[in-house]
């Protein structure tokens, strides 16, 4: 088995746990495959670097990711990409997209036998002029500072479902409802179901909800006031921001993904009692 071994950094406790997942691998037939960019921070000969990430991924059979969930999200796209399978290892505060937690070899163990099942999750793919993104997690249209307030509507397949005045939206996919949608008043949606929830951020209204549409159709955002110069609004994906200016006839169109993000489950896994652990009871954040 060639397992890719991936981490954006090495703060904290990520080199530790990374060295013992190092060590884990070493004691059965498999190949470690790093980026040559992490060479100086181990001393092993029988790990296999790569330069270049897609090349690395497209060698593996699974990718482990140790960090975050930001960490985790960038490399599961690029896994999607090849179809492969990945394992979030918690290298962060809450990590709710790990599998594993912090030294948490049993589990390891348990891929590396292959006892593991794979669950797959929706991604969204955007448009916007000339611009393609895909996203896990959320899409976000916000106001620049200093910009007026948006004046948008939102339409499935051409047919007006509402439109808003607000600071912004989110489209978020189920995994992504428990992130920024949530902290915006949208609802946790299971991460199976097939949908995409679309959530006002800070709305001028007191009517304005957050609505939960099916992801089979393209949504179009229909933006009504960019005839000012300085109304600059930017475009967030899975926290990657880019700004942009728009044109008065450009709409962001917005549609299911279709790749998808093939997640590694080592166990029978309640989602609800991973929201309670992580997002309930979980309140304290270390600094």
């Amino acid at each position: 088995m060639n397992i890719a071994l991936l981490s954006k950094h090495f703060k904290n406790d990520v080199l530790d746990i990374m060295k013992c997942i190092i060590s884990e691998i070493s004691g059965y037939d498999c190949s470690t495959l790093m980026l040559s960019c992490s060479s100086r921070y181990f001393d092993n000969s029988k790990i296999i670097f790569f330069d270049d990430i897609n090349a690395l991924i497209k060698k593996s059979d699974v990718v482990f990711v140790v960090g975050g969930d930001g960490t985790i999200i960038h490399c599961a796209k690029k896994a999607a990409n090849f179809g492969k399978p990945v394992l979030g290892i918690n290298g962060g505060n809450l990590g709710f997209l790990a599998t594993c937690e912090k030294y948490d070899m049993l589990k390891i163990r348990q891929v590396i036998l292959k006892d593991y099942s794979v669950e797959e999750r929706l991604m969204l793919e955007a448009q916007w002029g000339n611009r393609r993104f895909t996203a896990l997690n959320d899409i976000v249209i916000n106001r620049d500072t200093g910009a007026s307030v948006l004046k948008y509507s939102v339409s499935r397949n051409e047919n007006l479902i509402c439109s808003y005045s607000a600071d912004g939206i989110i489209f978020a996919t189920p995994t992504g409802s428990t992130a920024y949608s949530l902290s915006a008043g949208g609802p946790v949606v299971d991460k199976n179901l097939e949908c995409i929830v679309a959530t006002p951020i800070c709305p001028h209204t007191l009517s304005s909800r957050s609505m939960v549409l099916g992801a089979d159709g393209e949504l179009s955002l229909n933006i009504h006031n960019i005839q000012n110069k300085n109304n600059k609004f930017f475009i967030s994906v899975d926290g990657e921001t880019f700004k942009q200016n728009l044109g008065e006839k450009e709409i962001l169109k917005i549609r299911k993904s279709k790749l998808r993000v093939k997640f590694i489950e080592t166990e029978s896994c309640n989602f609800y009692d991973k929201i309670n652990k992580k997002l309930i009871n979980n309140a304290t954040i270390n600094l």
